[in-house]
């Protein structure tokens, strides 16, 4: 939750977090309910936010796909 800006703002966190926080879904997520609810934004505004989500998501659905396979 910290890393996702909804907290303290990204950009008023060190550098090394800031870099990390890019790889929380949270802070893309909260991009996307912000700039939809607050500012009124569509998808032509809001698509790098999307893109990372869904390559977060793949990433973790291909990742537990691989895991479940070496279980099964």
């Amino acid at each position: 939750m910290f890393l996702s800006g909804t907290v303290v703002p990204v950009e008023s966190m060190p550098e090394f977090l800031q870099t990390l926080s890019f790889l929380s879904p949270l802070r893309y997520y909260m991009d996307v309910i912000l700039g939809v609810f607050l500012k009124g934004a569509g998808i032509a505004e809001l698509w790098p936010q999307a893109a990372a989500l869904f390559g977060i998501g793949a990433f973790v659905f291909g990742l537990a796909g691989l895991m479940f396979r070496k279980v099964a």
